[in-house]
């Protein structure tokens, strides 16, 4: 058997320093990268809307080659979205769930926290929340489940969006065309046949879901694995985000209908 930590998960490459003659300069290129990471987000966190590349650069003074390349990064990795009509980015909910733990107080009932909570309690089953990166669902957080057959998954992973179960439901918000779109540029860059997307298929199931408010993977991602996944309301200008239970696909068979009255009883009937 796999051991739990083997599980299969495309991680996008870490940010790395500048190259440098030595281990002093390394070590000092990275606490200025790190810090200038904070900065920015503390930036974000006082003007509270989106800002374009220009605009970072002069109010921290930074140069703007770099700037780009920080904000990319931090793109790639989840942490700000970006606007290309606008041209301007701004931080997803995965920074606000870096603190999350320190504001539960503030905001005790209806948190997203609150409701990962809850769905575990009922069900056992991990629980994941995500948005989109690109052309994956990306894990923004994960619940491991409390069953001993829970599946592991690695906050942060990508799995492919017109696949993954969350990734279908954040799907759900955009237009035809928009789908469409985003499946040509997958199949463009697939690899194998195998991995091309049926453009008329996932509109079907992505139909399917917005008539019944949730949908499955079934194995599509990995093979006697099943999540069964939602969408949670976001506040305006957010990136969509979906919540899903994951576990063993006999199990998610079982507790199917237990799953969808938790995410009635929990997030509410009307969805989507």
């Amino acid at each position: 058997m796999r051991n739990e930590k083997e599980e299969c998960a495309v991680t996008m490459p870490p940010v790395t320093a500048p190259p440098a003659a030595g281990a002093d300069m390394r070590l000092v290129a990275a606490v200025k990268s790190a810090g200038r990471v904070l900065e920015i987000l503390e930036f974000f966190s006082e003007i509270r809307r989106p800002a374009t590349v220009d605009e970072v650069c002069k109010a921290l003074s930074y140069p703007q080659s770099s700037t780009s390349v920080l904000l990319r990064s931090m793109q790639q990795l989840g942490y700000l979205a970006f606007d290309p009509v606008h041209r301007g980015y701004h931080p997803t909910v995965r920074v606000a769930i870096l603190g999350g733990w320190l504001n539960e107080a503030l905001a005790p009932k209806g948190s997203v926290t609150n409701i990962m909570e809850e769905l575990r309690r009922r069900t056992g089953e991990t629980i994941i929340l995500a948005l989109q990166n690109g052309i994956y669902a990306q894990y923004a957080s994960i619940l491991l489940g409390t069953s001993p057959e829970r599946i592991y998954i690695r906050i942060g992973a990508l799995k492919p969006i017109c696949r993954a179960a969350v990734g279908k439901a954040l799907l759900a918000g955009k237009s035809r065309s928009e789908i469409a779109l985003l499946v040509r540029r997958i199949n463009a860059e697939a690899d194998t046949p195998e991995d091309h997307v049926d453009v008329a298929a996932l509109l079907e199931d992505i139909a399917h879901f917005r008539q019944r408010g949730f949908t499955r993977s079934l194995g599509s991602v990995r093979p006697l694995r099943d999540v069964i996944a939602t969408t949670l309301f976001v506040p305006e200008g957010q990136p969509p985000l979906a919540i899903g239970v994951g576990g063993p696909l006999q199990r998610m068979n079982a507790i199917r209908d237990d799953v969808l009255k938790a995410f009635d009883d929990i997030i509410g009937p009307k969805r989507v």
